[in-house]
């Protein structure tokens, strides 16, 4: 995703989906998306800790407005461990996003979280 703008909590940050540079791979799969907007709300940013913000999980229907759905909360929180650094992902509140949506939303996120995992990984052990 590319945003304009400060990244700071309380922020709404507006911006549109653009495959990766790092691996051609994941930018193949994100190229169906291109251009689509995106709004995130920023929640929490403890450096080297915790980044957090809210959003519309998988609101990529073209003339859906999705305001009015409740969004779901991603949280990256990274902890020192011995030997490097543990990195979980968690995404919350998909109890509360529409039946109708819920199961293709959850899929899809899921399996875009695969990729983001798989950019950073590759981004850490210096691949990219």
């Amino acid at each position: 995703m590319r945003f304009e703008g400060q990244v700071t909590p309380g922020a709404l940050m507006r911006g549109v989906i653009v495959p990766t540079k790092v691996n051609k791979d994941v930018a193949k799969a994100q190229e169906k998306y291109e251009g689509l907007p995106v709004e995130i709300s920023i929640e929490k940013m403890e450096p080297e800790r915790l980044f957090s913000f809210r959003w519309h999980p998988y609101a990529i229907e073209k003339g859906v407005d999705y305001s009015a759905e409740p969004t779901t909360l991603i949280e990256f929180v990274m902890e020192q461990m011995k030997d490097g650094v543990l990195l979980t992902v968690t995404e919350s509140g998909f109890d509360q996003i529409p039946l109708a949506r819920r199961v293709k939303a959850f899929t899809a996120n899921e399996e875009g979280w695969g990729m983001v995992l798989k950019l950073i990984e590759e981004y850490f052990v210096g691949k990219h």
